[in-house]
């Protein structure tokens, strides 16, 4: 008997594996500083004040990218994002 995807045991390894890889090379196409920044949000142990004050400066800086006004550029246009990290 063939085994098709639908009877393999380990299809649910096989899709998480599949699923992480499309997350992933969707994350890497995005735009890079702002992904940066997020990281780097998210690992602080900053109180609540100081999270909203670095928030503000991290959306200042994504702001003035060249990715920023590539990303509005592409969704005006409807076409997908080129990103180049600046």
């Amino acid at each position: 008997m063939k085994r098709t995807p639908a009877r393999t045991p380990n299809r649910g390894r096989w899709l998480a594996t599949v699923l992480v890889i499309s997350a992933l090379v969707l994350v890497a196409s995005g735009p890079t500083a702002a992904l940066s920044l997020t990281k780097r949000l998210l690992d602080s142990e900053a109180g609540f004040e100081e999270a909203i004050e670095d928030e503000a400066r991290a959306q200042h800086i994504c702001f003035t990218t060249k990715d920023m006004a590539e990303g509005i550029a592409s969704f005006l246009e409807r076409r997908e994002p080129k990103f180049t990290g600046q």
